[in-house]
């Protein structure tokens, strides 16, 4: 097998394992604690109160025109999702346990997604293998460092949604 054959087929691989993870992130089925935990942080005593008062097998639906999502809970556990765009390959989700001492309002992602955006990246990289090794390493810091911040500019959109969907439910 060649290079060039590993290589697709490590990227249809991760594509599809990206894809199968990113679908399991916001199911009903299992515990809501899944993917890889990017940020935590403190809850309000206002948001924690609400989401304590939410029933057991609670499913809200939400659709307004700038914010379309749901918060479910399931035992002790809260998952707020916002209904993603089909063309957004990166997601994320907000997770809160309560039966934790002091609950936090946890973002995670699909892990196989951000592996699969790296390596993707890679592959463009590796294009550049006649290339001397220095713009080899130059491109790559490029791709690497644009690839972060584009993550880092839907994380804060995506985490300011989730808050936002919380805090129009505690309005209510």
């Amino acid at each position: 097998m060649d290079s060039e054959t590993l290589q697709f087929l490590i990227f249809i691989s991760l594509f599809i394992l990206a894809g199968i993870d990113g679908a399991l992130l916001d199911s009903e089925v299992g515990s809501f604690k899944r993917g890889i935990r990017i940020w935590e942080e403190p809850i309000s005593p206002f948001v924690l109160n609400y989401l304590f008062q939410i029933d057991d097998g609670h499913n809200l639906n939400e659709r307004k025109p700038r914010i379309e999502g749901f918060i479910r809970r399931q035992k002790k556990e809260i998952q707020i999702s916002l209904h993603r765009p089909r063309w957004r390959f990166i997601y994320y989700v907000g997770y809160v346990n309560l039966a934790e001492d002091s609950p936090t309002l946890q973002f995670r992602s699909a892990i196989f997604s951000h592996i699969f955006l790296f390596y993707y990246l890679l592959l463009i990289v590796w294009r550049f293998a006649p290339l001397s090794s220095v713009t080899n390493s130059f491109v790559f810091v490029i791709f690497f460092s644009a690839s972060l911040v584009i993550e880092f500019m839907y994380y804060r959109s995506q985490t300011r949604r989730i808050r936002k969907l919380l805090q129009n439910q505690i309005k209510k």
